[in-house]
Protein backbone atom coordinates (compact mmCIF):
# COMPACT_ATOMS: atom_id res chain seq x y z
CA UNK A 1 0.00 0.00 0.00
CA UNK A 2 1.39 3.46 -0.99
CA UNK A 3 1.51 5.75 2.34
CA UNK A 4 2.48 9.28 2.13
CA UNK A 5 4.92 10.78 4.17
CA UNK A 6 3.52 12.73 6.46
CA UNK A 7 5.12 16.01 5.19
CA UNK A 8 3.71 15.27 1.62
CA UNK A 9 -0.25 15.52 3.10
CA UNK A 10 -2.14 16.91 5.27
CA UNK A 11 -3.57 13.82 7.45
CA UNK A 12 -4.85 16.53 10.23
CA UNK A 13 -7.64 17.27 7.91
CA UNK A 14 -8.38 13.83 6.40
CA UNK A 15 -11.88 13.17 8.39
CA UNK A 16 -11.78 9.46 10.73
CA UNK A 17 -14.15 6.99 9.20
CA UNK A 18 -16.29 5.37 11.67
CA UNK A 19 -17.93 3.03 9.46
CA UNK A 20 -17.05 -0.70 7.95
CA UNK A 21 -15.59 -1.25 4.72
CA UNK A 22 -19.18 -2.82 3.46
CA UNK A 23 -20.52 -0.06 4.30
CA UNK A 24 -17.93 2.53 2.31
CA UNK A 25 -18.58 0.83 -0.68
CA UNK A 26 -22.52 0.49 -0.33
CA UNK A 27 -22.35 4.54 0.02
CA UNK A 28 -19.90 5.19 -2.41
CA UNK A 29 -17.16 6.09 0.23
CA UNK A 30 -14.29 3.69 -0.09
CA UNK A 31 -11.87 6.46 -1.05
CA UNK A 32 -13.09 8.39 2.65
CA UNK A 33 -12.33 4.91 4.12
CA UNK A 34 -8.96 4.03 2.64
CA UNK A 35 -7.39 7.28 3.66
CA UNK A 36 -8.87 7.48 6.97
CA UNK A 37 -7.48 3.76 7.14
CA UNK A 38 -3.99 5.05 5.97
CA UNK A 39 -3.86 8.08 8.19
CA UNK A 40 -4.81 5.76 11.14
CA UNK A 41 -1.65 4.03 10.14
CA UNK A 42 0.76 6.76 10.05
CA UNK A 43 -0.69 8.17 13.26
CA UNK A 44 -0.42 4.66 15.02
CA UNK A 45 3.57 4.65 14.50
CA UNK A 46 4.11 8.36 14.91
CA UNK A 47 2.24 7.49 18.64
CA UNK A 48 4.77 4.95 18.69
CA UNK A 49 7.59 7.15 17.17
CA UNK A 50 6.53 9.58 20.49
CA UNK A 51 6.43 6.99 22.81
CA UNK A 52 10.04 6.09 21.99
CA UNK A 53 11.49 9.78 21.63
CA UNK A 54 10.28 11.06 24.66
CA UNK A 55 11.00 8.05 27.31
CA UNK A 56 13.32 8.89 29.70
CA UNK A 57 13.64 5.51 31.11
CA UNK A 58 11.51 6.43 33.85
CA UNK A 59 8.22 8.55 32.30
CA UNK A 60 7.91 10.39 29.20
CA UNK A 61 8.68 14.32 29.07
CA UNK A 62 6.45 17.25 28.96
CA UNK A 63 4.92 18.20 25.34
CA UNK A 64 5.38 14.61 23.63
CA UNK A 65 1.50 14.39 22.73
CA UNK A 66 1.11 17.73 20.96
CA UNK A 67 3.71 16.74 18.11
CA UNK A 68 1.62 14.13 16.94
CA UNK A 69 -1.99 15.85 17.92
CA UNK A 70 -0.60 18.86 15.41
CA UNK A 71 -0.02 16.11 12.72
CA UNK A 72 -2.79 13.83 12.59
CA UNK A 73 -5.38 16.18 15.17
CA UNK A 74 -7.25 15.24 18.27
CA UNK A 75 -9.93 13.25 17.14
CA UNK A 76 -7.72 10.43 15.34
CA UNK A 77 -4.73 10.70 18.32
CA UNK A 78 -7.92 9.98 20.62
CA UNK A 79 -9.43 7.55 17.96
CA UNK A 80 -6.59 5.16 18.02
CA UNK A 81 -5.59 5.38 21.58
CA UNK A 82 -8.96 4.09 22.44
CA UNK A 83 -8.92 1.50 19.99
CA UNK A 84 -5.67 0.18 21.07
CA UNK A 85 -6.58 0.18 24.91
CA UNK A 86 -9.69 -2.07 23.44
CA UNK A 87 -7.46 -4.45 21.87
CA UNK A 88 -5.45 -4.97 25.08
CA UNK A 89 -8.67 -4.74 27.58
CA UNK A 90 -7.74 -7.53 29.60
CA UNK A 91 -4.19 -5.79 29.88
CA UNK A 92 -4.41 -4.78 33.67
CA UNK A 93 -0.77 -2.12 33.29
CA UNK A 94 -3.72 -0.05 31.23
CA UNK A 95 -5.96 2.19 34.86
CA UNK A 96 -8.94 1.86 34.85
CA UNK A 97 -9.87 5.31 34.20
CA UNK A 98 -8.16 5.06 30.57
CA UNK A 99 -10.03 1.82 30.03
CA UNK A 100 -13.20 3.47 30.93
CA UNK A 101 -12.14 6.67 28.25
CA UNK A 102 -11.56 4.56 25.63
CA UNK A 103 -15.20 2.72 25.58
CA UNK A 104 -16.03 6.23 25.60
CA UNK A 105 -13.79 7.71 22.40
CA UNK A 106 -14.94 4.44 20.82
CA UNK A 107 -18.72 3.00 22.15
CA UNK A 108 -19.43 -0.95 22.06
CA UNK A 109 -21.62 -1.08 18.68
CA UNK A 110 -18.90 1.60 16.55
CA UNK A 111 -16.12 -0.85 17.98
CA UNK A 112 -17.82 -3.73 16.34
CA UNK A 113 -19.18 -1.74 12.77
CA UNK A 114 -14.99 -2.19 11.75
CA UNK A 115 -14.21 -5.91 11.68
CA UNK A 116 -11.59 -6.71 14.12
CA UNK A 117 -8.63 -7.53 11.74
CA UNK A 118 -9.16 -4.30 9.88
CA UNK A 119 -8.85 -2.38 12.98
CA UNK A 120 -5.70 -4.54 13.98
CA UNK A 121 -3.53 -2.49 11.56
CA UNK A 122 -3.75 0.77 13.76
CA UNK A 123 -2.97 -1.21 17.13
CA UNK A 124 0.11 1.13 18.70
CA UNK A 125 2.89 -1.27 19.41
CA UNK A 126 4.16 -0.29 22.63
CA UNK A 127 4.74 -1.09 26.12
CA UNK A 128 1.81 -1.20 27.96
CA UNK A 129 2.89 1.11 30.43
CA UNK A 130 4.08 3.76 28.55
CA UNK A 131 1.29 3.55 26.34
CA UNK A 132 -0.86 4.04 29.81
CA UNK A 133 1.51 6.75 30.20
CA UNK A 134 1.03 8.61 26.96
CA UNK A 135 -3.01 8.16 27.04
CA UNK A 136 -3.28 10.05 30.53
CA UNK A 137 -1.50 12.63 28.94
CA UNK A 138 -3.29 12.97 26.09
CA UNK A 139 -6.52 13.07 28.20
CA UNK A 140 -4.80 15.54 30.12
CA UNK A 141 -3.90 17.64 27.25
CA UNK A 142 -7.65 17.34 25.38
CA UNK A 143 -8.66 18.40 29.31
CA UNK A 144 -6.77 21.47 28.65
CA UNK A 145 -8.18 22.36 25.24
CA UNK A 146 -11.71 21.91 26.25
CA UNK A 147 -10.62 24.39 28.85
CA UNK A 148 -9.11 27.20 26.29
CA UNK A 149 -12.05 26.28 23.85
CA UNK A 150 -14.57 27.34 26.42
CA UNK A 151 -15.47 31.04 26.67
CA UNK A 152 -15.37 32.85 29.53
CA UNK A 153 -19.35 33.29 30.25
CA UNK A 154 -20.26 37.23 31.21
CA UNK A 155 -23.77 37.28 31.83
CA UNK A 156 -25.17 37.51 35.39
CA UNK A 157 -26.41 33.97 36.13
CA UNK A 158 -29.75 34.92 35.85
CA UNK A 159 -29.72 36.09 32.11
CA UNK A 160 -27.99 32.17 31.56
CA UNK A 161 -31.20 31.01 32.92
CA UNK A 162 -33.61 33.58 30.73
CA UNK A 163 -32.10 32.39 27.83
CA UNK A 164 -31.76 28.32 28.21
CA UNK A 165 -27.63 28.79 28.79
CA UNK A 166 -27.14 27.33 32.06
CA UNK A 167 -24.69 24.58 30.58
CA UNK A 168 -22.16 27.47 28.79
CA UNK A 169 -22.56 29.06 32.26
CA UNK A 170 -22.04 26.13 34.63
CA UNK A 171 -19.07 25.23 31.96
CA UNK A 172 -17.36 28.38 32.34
CA UNK A 173 -18.19 28.34 35.97
CA UNK A 174 -16.28 25.04 36.58
CA UNK A 175 -13.18 26.36 34.79
CA UNK A 176 -13.05 29.81 36.70
CA UNK A 177 -12.79 27.11 39.70
CA UNK A 178 -10.62 25.05 38.17
CA UNK A 179 -8.41 28.29 36.93
CA UNK A 180 -8.66 29.69 40.88
CA UNK A 181 -7.20 26.30 42.35
CA UNK A 182 -4.32 26.33 39.28
CA UNK A 183 -3.29 30.04 40.67
CA UNK A 184 -3.27 28.75 44.41
CA UNK A 185 -0.99 25.89 43.19
CA UNK A 186 1.18 27.60 41.29
CA UNK A 187 1.63 30.84 43.85
CA UNK A 188 2.38 28.21 46.18
CA UNK A 189 5.03 26.44 44.11
CA UNK A 190 6.72 29.41 43.29
CA UNK A 191 6.74 30.83 46.48
CA UNK A 192 9.55 29.88 48.64
CA UNK A 193 8.98 32.22 52.08
CA UNK A 194 10.64 34.94 50.89
CA UNK A 195 11.13 35.60 46.97
CA UNK A 196 8.14 34.74 44.26
CA UNK A 197 9.90 33.11 41.44
CA UNK A 198 8.96 33.76 37.74
CA UNK A 199 7.12 31.04 35.49
CA UNK A 200 3.60 30.83 37.83
CA UNK A 201 1.54 33.32 35.06
CA UNK A 202 3.06 31.69 32.16
CA UNK A 203 1.91 28.30 33.11
CA UNK A 204 -1.24 29.49 33.94
CA UNK A 205 -2.10 31.49 30.78
CA UNK A 206 -0.77 28.99 28.52
CA UNK A 207 -3.27 25.96 30.20
CA UNK A 208 -6.66 28.49 30.78
CA UNK A 209 -5.97 31.54 28.45
CA UNK A 210 -5.83 35.07 28.87
CA UNK A 211 -9.58 36.07 29.12
CA UNK A 212 -10.09 33.52 32.08
CA UNK A 213 -6.96 34.22 34.09
CA UNK A 214 -8.13 37.94 33.77
CA UNK A 215 -11.13 37.29 34.96
CA UNK A 216 -10.12 34.92 37.88
CA UNK A 217 -7.89 37.67 38.36
CA UNK A 218 -9.91 40.25 38.91
CA UNK A 219 -12.94 38.49 39.88
CA UNK A 220 -10.32 38.46 43.59
CA UNK A 221 -9.10 42.08 43.22
CA UNK A 222 -12.33 43.54 42.94
CA UNK A 223 -13.69 41.19 45.83
CA UNK A 224 -10.21 42.30 48.00
CA UNK A 225 -9.70 46.04 46.53
CA UNK A 226 -10.18 47.68 50.27
CA UNK A 227 -6.83 45.67 51.08
CA UNK A 228 -4.02 48.16 50.97
CA UNK A 229 -1.14 45.57 49.79
CA UNK A 230 -3.20 45.04 46.32
CA UNK A 231 -1.36 48.30 44.37
CA UNK A 232 -3.61 51.09 43.49
CA UNK A 233 -2.86 50.08 39.41
CA UNK A 234 -4.12 46.48 39.78
CA UNK A 235 -7.03 47.79 41.49
CA UNK A 236 -7.87 50.20 38.55
CA UNK A 237 -7.31 47.66 36.06
CA UNK A 238 -9.32 44.89 37.55
CA UNK A 239 -12.16 47.11 37.87
CA UNK A 240 -12.18 47.31 34.20
CA UNK A 241 -12.70 43.82 34.03
CA UNK A 242 -16.85 43.47 34.01
CA UNK A 243 -17.73 40.87 36.61
CA UNK A 244 -21.85 39.93 37.06
CA UNK A 245 -22.85 41.07 40.47
CA UNK A 246 -25.61 43.01 42.39
CA UNK A 247 -27.69 40.10 42.96
CA UNK A 248 -27.48 37.82 45.53
CA UNK A 249 -27.05 34.55 42.84
CA UNK A 250 -24.19 36.48 41.20
CA UNK A 251 -22.30 37.39 44.64
CA UNK A 252 -22.51 34.42 45.68
CA UNK A 253 -21.21 32.63 42.51
CA UNK A 254 -18.32 34.54 42.16
CA UNK A 255 -17.04 34.02 45.63
CA UNK A 256 -16.84 30.26 44.58
CA UNK A 257 -13.60 31.10 42.36
CA UNK A 258 -12.07 33.32 45.31
CA UNK A 259 -8.83 32.91 44.94
CA UNK A 260 -7.22 32.20 48.48
CA UNK A 261 -3.67 33.01 48.60
CA UNK A 262 -1.70 35.77 50.25
CA UNK A 263 -2.97 39.10 49.11
CA UNK A 264 0.42 40.43 48.85
CA UNK A 265 1.40 37.61 46.77
CA UNK A 266 -1.24 37.68 44.90
CA UNK A 267 -0.82 41.39 44.10
CA UNK A 268 2.73 40.31 42.64
CA UNK A 269 1.53 37.19 39.98
CA UNK A 270 -1.53 39.80 38.83
CA UNK A 271 1.85 42.11 38.50
CA UNK A 272 3.52 39.54 36.48
CA UNK A 273 0.60 37.65 34.29
CA UNK A 274 0.28 41.68 33.35
CA UNK A 275 3.96 42.11 32.31
CA UNK A 276 3.77 38.37 30.57
CA UNK A 277 0.33 39.51 28.37
CA UNK A 278 2.09 42.90 27.33
CA UNK A 279 5.51 41.27 26.39
CA UNK A 280 3.53 38.69 24.44
CA UNK A 281 1.43 41.01 22.30
CA UNK A 282 4.85 43.35 21.67
CA UNK A 283 6.12 40.54 20.71
CA UNK A 284 3.63 39.26 18.18
CA UNK A 285 3.75 42.66 16.59
CA UNK A 286 7.53 42.97 16.11
CA UNK A 287 7.15 39.58 14.81
CA UNK A 288 4.17 40.94 12.44
CA UNK A 289 6.03 43.80 11.18
CA UNK A 290 9.10 41.71 10.80
CA UNK A 291 7.49 39.15 8.08
CA UNK A 292 5.75 42.61 6.61
CA UNK A 293 9.56 43.70 6.21
CA UNK A 294 8.94 47.06 8.51
CA UNK A 295 11.88 48.31 10.45
CA UNK A 296 11.09 48.37 14.42
CA UNK A 297 10.38 51.62 15.76
CA UNK A 298 12.99 53.38 18.02
CA UNK A 299 10.23 52.90 21.04
CA UNK A 300 10.14 49.09 20.32
CA UNK A 301 14.31 48.55 19.87
CA UNK A 302 14.22 50.44 23.28
CA UNK A 303 11.67 48.02 24.93
CA UNK A 304 13.79 44.95 23.29
CA UNK A 305 15.47 43.11 26.05
CA UNK A 306 18.26 42.09 23.57
CA UNK A 307 19.14 45.89 23.33
CA UNK A 308 20.22 46.35 26.92
CA UNK A 309 23.09 44.76 28.67
CA UNK A 310 21.74 41.80 30.74
CA UNK A 311 21.86 42.39 34.71
CA UNK A 312 23.66 40.16 36.68
CA UNK A 313 21.15 38.35 38.78
CA UNK A 314 19.27 34.85 38.92
CA UNK A 315 16.84 34.69 35.91
CA UNK A 316 13.82 33.08 37.87
CA UNK A 317 14.01 35.35 40.96
CA UNK A 318 12.10 38.24 41.77
CA UNK A 319 13.33 41.64 43.87
CA UNK A 320 9.75 42.05 45.45
CA UNK A 321 9.11 40.74 48.84
CA UNK A 322 6.09 40.40 50.53
CA UNK A 323 5.37 42.42 53.44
Amino acid sequence: MNTQKNEDFDWKAVPVYRKSPETARENNELEAYRKSNVANQLCAKSIENAISANWNGFTLKDGCVQPVMEEFGTERVMFVLANTLQFYDQDSRFSRENRAWAQMVQPEDEKKEIPEDRRAAWVVQSHSVKLDMFTKETRKVIAEEAIRDTPVYMEPYQYAMDNNETKPYWDSHSHNISCRDAIDQSIADHYDGFILHAGGPEDILKKFGKDRTYFVLANTIQLLQEDGRISRKNVVWADGIPIPHGTNADDSLRRDFLLRTHPGLLNLFVSDAREAVAKSVKNYIRGHKEKQGQQPSILEKLDNPASHVPMQEHPSKKKEQVI
